[in-house]
């Protein structure tokens, strides 16, 4: 794989970040006390202080089993969710395995893509799946960061890829930039980023507005090829309109992983089709899933089950 790089912003104090090591790929960073691991007699707790970034919140998810950082309860709704509730849109693996007429595999790895602030990485990640990460976003970054902080059991369980996956022609040609949904009501979505590419001699940086940055750019199938995963059991795709980019840049995602289940986001058309056409190729059938959520939201998701 070509070495990309990313300038990766400063650490915050005591996050236990890697430094990027000139590819996409950010590995969880062992914890600097490896002599005293999480929960072991006589180590210290994390303190909050030290792992949240300024204007971040700390709150107890999966019935307090874990504290997770968020991006503050009054501009992001899934923040907003996880402060209310603990979960969001499901409470365990198995509940989407269930709702694919399947079990889940207890060593299942599992692949995000569009994890924004980590809330099915870490779901996963608790309950010791093996979790690749991949979010271009920087502030839902910091927010998955400073969890590891916080939860530095799961470090080695959890990689971060930081960039935006897309076509190859797209990711050889374009540039992109991610920036905060306009659409959405009274802005309360600021993690839910949307992808604007344009040819390398067009590109339109961000020019200084908030929430908006230029992101790396590569394919699935590159991110797979430099992670090198033993398995990829379960994914996740929810990256706002850029699905079909996503699934043509990741053939090898169903000729060589071929997971179990799939979950996309389809609330747009042309998703719709390209998950349909996926499913036709590779033989997987299709499960809509479009029940209320557990904390009350809904969408319009459809689950691949490999036949």
């Amino acid at each position: 794989v070509k070495p990309m790089s990313y300038a990766m912003p400063s650490p915050h104090r005591n996050a236990g970040l890697c430094l990027p090591l000139a590819t996409l790929l950010i590995a969880a960073c062992a914890d600097d006390s490896t002599s005293c691991p999480a929960g072991g007699d006589g180590c210290p707790a994390p303190e909050v202080s030290s792992c949240v970034p300024d204007g971040f919140d700390a709150v107890p998810i999966l019935n307090g089993s874990l504290q997770m950082v968020t991006l503050g309860q009054e501009n992001d709704y899934v923040s907003l969710h996880l402060s209310q509730t603990g979960f969001h849109e499901v409470k365990s693996p198995e509940a989407i395995a269930k709702k694919a007429g399947t079990v889940m595999r207890k060593d299942a790895t599992f692949l995000d893509i569009g994890a924004n602030i980590g809330y099915y990485t870490f779901m996963f990640a608790s309950l010791g799946h093996r979790v690749v990460a991949v979010e271009p976003f920087t502030m839902n970054r910091r927010a998955m960061e400073g969890t590891l902080c916080l939860n530095p059991h799961l470090r080695s369980l959890v990689k971060i890829v930081p960039a935006a996956l897309t076509e190859p022609v797209e990711a050889e040609n374009s540039r992109c930039r991610i920036s905060q949904r306009l659409d959405v009501e009274d802005g309360k979505n600021i993690g839910n980023g949307i992808l604007t590419c344009s040819p390398k001699d067009s590109f339109q940086d961000c020019k200084g507005a908030a929430r908006c940055e230029e992101v790396a750019l590569t394919t699935l199938d590159q991110v797979l090829a430099e992670v090198d995963p033993s398995s990829v059991d379960v994914v996740k795709i929810d990256v706002e309109m850029h699905e079909c980019h996503v699934l043509h840049g990741g053939q090898t995602l169903f000729s060589k992983f071929k997971p179990q289940i799939v979950k996309v986001e389809t609330d747009f058309s042309a998703s719709k089709a390209c998950v349909d056409d996926m499913a036709a190729k590779y033989g997987y059938d299709l499960v809509p899933d479009t029940e209320q959520g557990v904390d009350g939201t809904s969408g319009n998701d459809t689950i691949m089950v490999r036949l």
